[in-house]
Formats: C-alpha cells, structure tokens, sequence
C-alpha cells in the first residue's frame, strides 16, 4: 500500500534515530563507568603505597610530617575521585533521561504511524465503496437512458407506419384498421410497443393474425 510504506519510513527514521542515540549514550555511561572505576582503583594504589612508604621512612625523618602529608594527599585525591563519580553519576542520568527520552519519541512515532495507517485505510475503504456506488448508478443511468431511446426510437417508428401521433388515444378497432398492408417488421413493432403500453389482450391477437398471415 502507497500510503502506508510512506507513513511508515519516518516511523521507522524515528525509530533508527532513537536506537541509534541510545546506543551512543550507552557506549558513553560505559566509558564513565570505566574512569570511575581507575579513579577509585588509583586512590586505593596510592594510599596503600603512601602508607607502606611512611613504615619504610618512619625511622629515618619525622613520622607526623610524612603522616601530614600523605594524610593530605589521600585527603585530595579522595576528593577528585568523588567529584570524578560525581560527574560521572550526573552523565550518567542525563543520558538515562536522554535515553528514556528517545524511547518514548519512538513510542510516539510508532503510534502517530499507526493510526495514519488506520486513517489510510479507512480513506481506501471509503474511496472504494464511493467508486463502486459510482460506477452502479453510471451503469443504471446508461441502461435507463438507452431503454428509453430504444422506447422513443419504437413509438417513432409505429406512429410512421400507423401514419398517427396519438397511438396512445386509438382503440382496438381502430388501430386494427391501420393494421392492413403492414409489413411482419412494422407489425412485430406494433406489437412490441402494444406489449410494453396498453397490453391489449384483443388487439395483440389480431396482430399476432396478422403477422401469421404475413408469414
């Protein structure tokens, strides 16, 4: 169906855009999950090392300085590694958000499709009974035009051969008189027409006579 492949491909754009971004925020909450994880692995190396450090100098400078100062760093590099997880966890929600997002666009997308297809076809189903209707009445009207050509081409051609214009308006006996020397063509014609008007039992038996007697 035309209509609906064209109101599927933005649908199905929609759907690959949302598909393609989510992808991308989830190569991107993997990476920061990775920075976070040497982060902390780094701050445990030092402080493990800076404590194995002071026991190896204790005996040989002061014990409170190098205490102080590896206290100090572990202090600051503590703190970089929360801000560090910090900044990775606030990524990390915003491209969830920006996922969930992308998901429901596509939702909306896919629903917004289908109901154009369901309008589409309804539209098809409407146009196709609207054409069918269409083309009934056309077919009755050209029958009924063309029976009453044949009608008017049957009433000229008995009122010509009865040499009257008022068929209608003669009796049995006086279209019997006009009867005589007509040819089985003209009286089948009289007889038709008698038929399908007035259906005189009477006179369409004189003319079926008639039309023996002709044969």
């Amino acid at each position: 169906m035309t209509i609906t492949t064209k109101i599927d491909k933005p649908a199905r754009t929609a759907r690959q855009s949302g598909e393609m971004q989510r992808d991308s925020y989830e190569a991107l909450a993997k990476s920061f999950s990775t920075l976070q994880r040497r982060n902390v692995e780094f701050a445990q190396t030092w402080m493990t090392g800076g404590v194995e450090l002071m026991r190896a100098y204790g005996n040989l400078f002061s014990p409170f300085a190098y205490a102080r100062q590896g206290i100090k760093a572990a202090q600051q590099t503590t703190q970089h590694t929360q801000q560090a997880l910090q900044a990775t966890q606030e990524k990390l929600r915003v491209a969830e958000e920006a996922t969930i997002k992308a998901e429901e666009a596509t939702v909306r997308a896919e629903q917004a499709a289908e109901r154009a297809t369901v309008k589409a076809e309804k539209a098809e189903q409407v146009t196709a009974k609207t054409t069918a209707n269409t083309q009934a009445a056309t077919r009755e009207a050209a029958l009924r035009d063309e029976e009453e050509t044949r009608e008017a081409a049957l009433q000229a051609a008995v009122h010509t051969s009865l040499k009257t214009k008022d068929y209608e308006e003669l009796n049995v006996d006086e279209v019997s008189k006009k009867l005589d020397g007509l040819s089985a063509t003209e009286l089948n014609k009289v007889r038709e027409y008698e038929k399908h008007n007035k259906n005189r039992e009477t006179l369409l038996e004189q003319i079926d006579g008639k039309i023996k007697a002709t044969a």
